[in-house]
């Protein structure tokens, strides 16, 4: 579980693993099924989070039916010996089961808005939920850190993708968002969006290569990964969209909007391009 956890990370590297495509790692990995690899890992962690949680209930409720002797197995613990806590006790009176607790509660809301169908329909619940995986970490340091039943041992897992994490999100900060003028938007027929945007100064892509990008009208910071349809010679970029959620339907309905006014077309943000 600590290994899932923690091996997570790397799976959204984003740098690194553009990187990586370049070598010969590539002929090898399937670095672009990172995504896929990330929600494989994912399941991986949430399986062994409840083996994990299952047996930890089981040990406590054993404790919590003992006599008050049977407490001394806990180096770390010092009760009163006319006290003998109950169950409730051990999953919050306890820095391990309070942050354990509160470690499912962050686990179920990531999980349950990470589903297909939640993503399709309210994109922006998914990618603010996913946002607390800050907490879940910082928990996780929490949860071993008293030593009740054994040493910690997340640390050690996690100090190495914590790392390189934190080292390509630094890149991707660093790196300029600009703002594109979009040319040309049209409604194709089955459910296809059709965008033509400015090419920046010197960028330079490879067939088929894909970008991130978001709709200032329909939301700066909400971004999405598309494949560029442009050939590398050409002056401008291009996509095809289908719609198939909010975001993509409401493109959409922003180009037909565009089409009939004589307003301008929206801006769209790519970061580091």
């Amino acid at each position: 579980m600590s290994f899932s956890f923690s091996f997570i990370l790397l799976t959204m590297c984003r740098n690194l693993i553009t990187k990586l495509r370049e070598t010969v790692l590539n002929q090898y990995l399937p670095f672009d099924a990172h995504v896929t690899f990330h929600v494989i890992v994912a399941y991986t962690a949430f399986f062994f989070m409840f083996l994990h949680v299952f047996g930890y209930c089981f040990i406590f409720y054993e404790v919590s039916t003992q006599p008050a002797e049977f407490l001394c197995i806990f180096r770390e613990v010092s009760l009163s010996p006319t006290f003998l806590p109950k169950f409730h006790y051990w999953l919050f009176g306890t820095l391990p089961g309070a942050t354990g607790v509160l470690l499912i509660a962050v686990i179920c809301v990531m999980y349950i808005f990470a589903q297909p169908l939640v993503r399709t329909y309210i994109f922006n619940a998914f990618w603010v939920s996913h946002k607390l995986f800050y907490l879940l970490y910082v928990l996780t340091l929490l949860h071993g850190c008293v030593r009740l039943l054994q040493e910690p041992n997340f640390s050690y897992y996690f100090a190495g993708p914590a790392i390189l994490f934190t080292l390509d999100k630094i890149v991707s900060l660093s790196r300029r968002k600009r703002e594109l003028t979009i040319l040309r938007m049209e409604q194709l027929p089955s459910d296809i969006t059709y965008i033509e945007f400015k090419r920046p100064a010197n960028f330079e892509y490879k067939s088929g290569q894909w970008v991130r990008l978001a709709c200032t009208a329909l939301g700066k910071e909400e971004y999405h990964s598309l494949t560029l349809t442009s050939a590398p010679h050409e002056n401008t970029l291009s996509v095809y969209i289908l719609a198939c959620g909010p975001w993509s339907w409401n493109l959409r309905r922003l180009a037909d909007q565009q089409n009939q006014d004589t307003n301008p077309y929206p801006k769209v943000n790519t970061p580091g391009v």
